[in-house]
C-alpha cells in the first residue's frame, strides 16, 4: 500500500515509481512514513482530533461522555485495533 500512496503523494504511476526507485530508497520512504504518515486516513484523524476538540468544549449536557476523534472518522479510515474498540462498543450497548 504504501508504494500507492507514494505514487499519489509524487504524483506517479506504481509502475513507474516502481522503475525509478531503488530498493534503498523505498527502505527510506518505509521508514520515513513510519514515523510521519501521511495519506486519507491520517487526515481524517486529524479532522477528527479537530471535531473532538469542538464538540469537547461545546455545551453538551452535564453527563455526556467526552468525544473522540475516532468518533468522527469513518471506519475505513481507522486502525484495525480502533475498529475492534469500535465494534466491541457497539456490542456492549447492543447488549444494555
Amino acid at each position: 500500500m504504501l508504494w500507492h500512496r507514494l505514487a499519489l503523494h509524487i504524483g506517479s504511476t506504481v509502475e513507474d515509481l516502481q522503475e525509478r526507485m531503488s530498493s534503498r530508497e523505498f527502505a527510506h520512504w518505509a521508514a520515513f512514513f513510519a514515523l510521519e504518515p501521511f495519506g486519507y486516513g491520517v487526515e481524517n484523524w486529524r479532522m477528527g482530533v479537530i471535531a473532538s476538540t469542538i464538540a469537547n468544549v461545546a455545551p453538551r449536557g452535564k453527563n455526556a461522555r467526552p468525544l473522540k476523534p475516532s468518533d468522527f472518522c469513518p471506519p475505513q479510515t481507522l486502525t484495525a485495533r480502533q475498529r475492534l474498540q469500535l465494534e466491541a462498543k457497539r456490542r456492549r450497548k447492543e447488549k444494555q
